[in-house]
């Protein structure tokens, strides 16, 4: 079995693109510490995004862009990425306020009230919303997330339920231990009533079969009301014969769970993503 911090070198060294930047890894995003080696913090990512957030209201697309993290500005002409947003920005901002800042390692979330229209109906009143805006640590800035990008990440730690995220912790531990045995009954009981109704165990084993796990690393866990999702990257080799000299792949997963009369079960959809 290999062991968790060999996995962690793996998904460090062997995967490309977003899998360098997951919060919960042993090394961090490239560069996270500051050019005087201190790593930004909750007060360096507030002035970032008031920063953002008046060029938005403001519409100054040419410091928007600044926000884009260097390795897509490299594929981004800033140009045409003015261009559009000049012609296509769907949204006018009227006015905005920050407020909480919260971090955690290379992750960063911020408290936004903002009121905005649609561009194509000037004459509908100004609406307002709240969100927490997900950020990360990049070369040793604070950048927010992509929105092709959001799901990787959890939410603002102030919206979460710690005390169930550890339970949940627990249940995904027990559950990934089943699977360890193949133990497939105990895996079936975990699955939410639902669920078990529309898979036999048998079933469960032989779609389970098909690839052999060999280690996993726990992400996040997050818990918000009755539902909680686990991020975790699994170390997998295919069973079928045919494939037996394909090496091992790491595969991100995103686990879906419920709590019911208190106890949480997992739900069959999520994936790799």
């Amino acid at each position: 079995m290999v062991k968790a911090d060999e996995l962690t070198a793996r998904i460090t060294w062997t995967c490309v693109g977003s899998l360098l930047l997951l919060w919960g890894c042993a090394a961090t995003p490239r560069g996270s510490s500051g050019p005087a080696g201190r790593t930004p913090g909750a007060e360096d990512l507030r002035a970032r995004a008031e920063q953002l957030w008046q060029a938005r209201q403001k519409e100054d697309w040419s410091t928007v862009y600044v926000f884009e993290e260097p390795g897509r500005r490299e594929g981004l002409d800033q140009q045409q990425f003015e261009e559009w947003h000049r012609k296509n920005e769907p949204f006018v901002i009227h006015d905005y306020k920050l407020g909480r800042v919260q971090t955690d390692g290379p992750l960063g979330w911020v408290e936004v009230q903002y009121r905005s229209t649609i561009r194509q109906f000037p004459a509908l009143a100004p609406r307002e919303a709240q969100r927490w805006e997900k950020w990360r640590l990049t070369d040793g800035q604070w950048y927010p997330v992509p929105r092709n990008e959001l799901d990787r990440y959890p939410e603002s730690p102030a919206v979460r339920n710690a005390a169930e995220e550890d339970r949940l912790r627990a249940r995904f531990q027990e559950a990934w231990q089943a699977r360890q045995r193949g133990d497939w009954a105990a895996l079936h009981a975990l699955l939410e009533p639902r669920a078990r109704e529309g898979v036999t165990v048998d079933q469960l084993a032989t779609d389970g079969q098909r690839l052999e796990y060999r280690s996993c690393q726990v992400q996040w866990v997050e818990v918000i009301g009755d539902r909680g999702q686990v991020r975790v990257a699994y170390e997998v080799k295919r069973t079928d014969p045919n494939l037996s000299k394909m090496p091992p792949e790491i595969t991100m997963i995103t686990e879906r769970w419920l709590r019911i009369e208190g106890e949480w079960y997992r739900q069959m959809m999520g994936g790799a993503k």
